[in-house]
């Protein structure tokens, strides 16, 4: 079975270069108008229930079925949420934070593991039902840090959160060919879902 692993499209914090954690922040003009519909699905696509990840589900699956599943919303950045790393480059706490590769727990956000865990948990139901049913595809539409969570544990456990997050409107394709014996996935490739070019980093 063939996974891809969607980041919403851009919003206006997003183009910023902030983060808007679980803020519900829509999909910007821009980042709607950049955005393509590559796929003529009518099956399930499974979303964030933020916004922006339903509005991009929407616009690049119009034919799809969405369904929202709670644990896949963005983690809770809590102080730092739409700030940029501009902003907050005096802030010690949040230079702490940045040391600890964002494994300690936001001020008065979402602690890293709780976070891992949820999204791992939601996301390998997911999985586990789609092979269950004999599924080719899944789509799932969420967000960059959700991206970095499933990769890191599924596919790169020695890579860093952040060099595992692509840009907005970007998708990690990934295979099930190990999933029921050592619980990985492999990577097969990119999808990019906006009219600009697909930015795909190396990642051995």
């Amino acid at each position: 079975m063939r996974i891809y692993l969607i980041h919403h499209g851009e919003t206006a914090m997003t183009a910023q270069g902030a983060c808007p954690g679980s803020t519900d922040e829509r999909l910007s003009q821009e980042g709607r108008e950049k955005l393509i519909p590559l796929f003529l699905y009518g099956g399930w696509i499974y979303v964030s229930p933020l916004s922006r990840a339903r509005e991009t589900a929407s616009i690049c699956f119009p034919y799809a079925r969405q369904v929202v599943v709670e644990d896949l919303r963005e983690r809770n950045m809590g102080d730092y949420e739409g700030r940029t790393p501009g902003e907050m480059k005096n802030d010690p706490d949040y230079l702490a934070w940045r040391q600890s590769d964002y494994l300690s727990r936001c001020p008065n956000g979402e602690g890293a593991e709780q976070y891992t865990s949820r999204v791992c948990k939601a996301f390998s139901t997911l999985v586990d039902m789609a092979l269950r049913r004999g599924d080719e595809e899944l789509f799932i539409m969420a967000h960059g840090t959700t991206q970095a969570v499933i990769t890191g544990n599924y596919v790169y456990p020695d890579k860093t959160e952040g060099s595992l997050m692509l840009p907005c409107g970007e998708a990690f394709e990934l295979s099930t060919e190990r999933w029921n014996e050592e619980k990985r996935l492999t990577i097969q490739g990119f999808a990019g879902f906006t009219s600009g070019p697909c930015y795909l980093y190396s990642l051995p």
